[in-house]
């Protein structure tokens, strides 16, 4: 299971539910004593030496999977009740990450800066169509350091920028918005909450050659686009495999 700052009551309902054996904690702190059962509990560094370590299990060893077996439990921000785990498929993964990876026309030249948590749906799903388009995956801890991580969108050279609203009105009520070198964004997408119409506009005057998708919904595999030109559309496709890469992680 991966968790960021949850309280841990809300981590440990979620392994009750879940039956999750590890928890894996997006930082070193966030580590929680009171845990039930005695659950491993793994930093992000953990989970990925630990991947190393076995990538030469014996592929005999490993269990076949079906497309509708059940791949992830998502849990919901819990902003209209009790948070609930949103059972996955596999199916339903790859179907909703190659329709947004064919609607953004994603390819191996694509740099996306990721800075929603990885326990959120849509930050989920930045990894996931990294690996799946072949392009490289900018991994920041939060959009708390939003100067840092603007400088870094022109030093990486980014080219997909997912964000919520909150990251939108932290951008906007900025004084000096363009002294940040944003040419290189193609793309801009919002998730979690729909943006409100003032800031769509301020956004499209503030990055004219962006092209901006104020709500995409990857779960229910739809999304609208509002560029510059003031298009609208939405699609659904299928993409490829390919191999990504991985930079990031520094705070």
């Amino acid at each position: 299971m991966i968790a960021e700052d949850n309280k841990t009551s809300v981590v440990q309902e979620a392994l009750v539910q879940s039956g999750a054996p590890c928890v894996i904690h997006w930082i070193e702190r966030t580590r929680s004593p009171m845990l039930p059962g005695g659950h491993p509990q793994w930093t992000w560094s953990d989970a990925f030496e630990s991947g190393a370590a076995n990538s030469n299990t014996s592929p005999a060893a490993e269990r076949r999977l079906l497309d509708n077996d059940l791949a992830a439990l998502i849990y919901t921000s819990g902003s209209t009740g009790e948070p609930k785990g949103v059972m996955t498929t596999h199916a339903n993964m790859v179907s909703a990450s190659q329709s947004v990876i064919q609607y953004l026309e994603n390819t191996e030249r694509d740099v996306v800066l990721n800075c929603l948590p990885l326990s959120f749906g849509y930050g989920l799903y930045q990894a996931i169509m990294a690996v799946m388009f072949g392009g490289t995956l900018v991994l920041e801890r939060s959009f708390i350091f939003l100067d840092e991580i603007l400088r870094r969108i022109g030093s990486e050279r980014v080219t997909g920028f997912p964000i919520a609203p909150t990251i939108a009105a932290m951008m906007l009520n900025l004084r000096n918005l363009e002294k940040y070198d944003l040419s290189s964004i193609r793309y801009l997408t919002n998730a979690a909450a729909a943006l409100p119409v003032e800031h769509i506009a301020r956004l499209r005057k503030a990055l004219p050659h962006v092209a901006i998708y104020p709500h995409v919904r990857a779960d229910r595999m739809q999304t609208r686009l509002l560029s510059s030109a003031g298009r609208n559309r939405s699609a659904a496709g299928f993409g490829g495999h390919r191999h990504a890469q991985l930079r990031g992680l520094h705070r």
